[in-house]
């Protein structure tokens, strides 16, 4: 889903996967699994909520085989939070997410490092996966192509985003006559040959404006998505902000 690829193996089998990672391997406490299986290393302790790396509901547990199939790793936690935001999953996803602040919330441990093999373990930066798939954010920077479509609060939402040569916020609110989506750069540069955000309930009479001028601009619906298309292109500069009205 991050890099806009569709669906490269079935969307059901896909889906029923992921809800069998929910149904399965996720426990709000791990204190049975522990004590039936116990783990060779322990990330959790036994009362807290958190997603076990293997488990067989319907057959015997393997002794051998798999040498971490105990544990609980907040980067495997963190990627199932990502694509079960993804397809739609909001709620469960952030269960998971809160598992993981609550288990390393500063009176039990360091909330800036998130232990697997070893101390500060990069594993745990797939968080930034769970961001993206809230933020829905797609870009193709060669292409000059970017994209948004909120997960969560879509009626009224601010995040903020990263570009190859800038950074800036993504806000969108709906107003009198319909979304109001709009892109404050903050720093550095971004070049836009497309922009596509959700059209909500509107399908026409859209205007884009870059700092208050309205744009030469191409619109185009696909599904729920209207895509502008800067005919010249358009390279923004820090301190502008463009904004798609309805």
């Amino acid at each position: 889903h991050q890099l806009g690829l569709g669906y490269i193996y079935p969307e059901d089998k896909v889906r029923s996967s992921l809800e069998s990672v929910w149904k399965y391997n996720w426990t709000p406490d791990v204190t049975a699994q522990n004590k039936a299986h116990p783990p060779l290393r322990w990330f959790i302790s036994p009362g807290e909520a958190g997603i076990f790396t293997c488990t067989w509901p319907k057959s015997k547990h393997l002794s051998k085989g798999v040498l971490y199939k105990n544990e609980v790793w907040t980067g495997i936690e963190y990627q199932v939070a990502g694509h079960m935001v993804a397809e739609g999953k909001v709620q469960e996803a952030l269960v998971i997410c809160r598992a993981v602040h609550d288990r390393y919330a500063p009176g039990k441990h360091n909330p800036w490092n998130e232990v697997e093999c070893g101390d500060h373990y990069a594993r745990g930066m797939a968080s930034w996966g769970v961001y993206l798939s809230l933020l829905g954010f797609q870009y193709h920077g060669p292409k000059g192509i970017l994209t948004f479509d909120p997960k969560l609060n879509p009626e009224d939402f601010r995040a903020a985003f990263t570009t190859a040569k800038g950074w800036g916020t993504y806000s969108r609110t709906i107003g009198d006559k319909g979304p109001i989506a709009r892109i404050d750069l903050q720093w550095g540069e971004l070049e836009l040959n497309q922009l596509r955000v959700p059209t909500g309930e509107a399908k026409s009479g859209f205007e884009v404006t870059l700092n208050g001028k309205r744009l030469p601009v191409q619109f185009q619906i696909d599904g729920d998505f209207v895509e502008i298309e800067f005919p010249e292109g358009l390279r923004m500069k820090a301190g502008e902000g463009l904004e798609l009205t309805a």
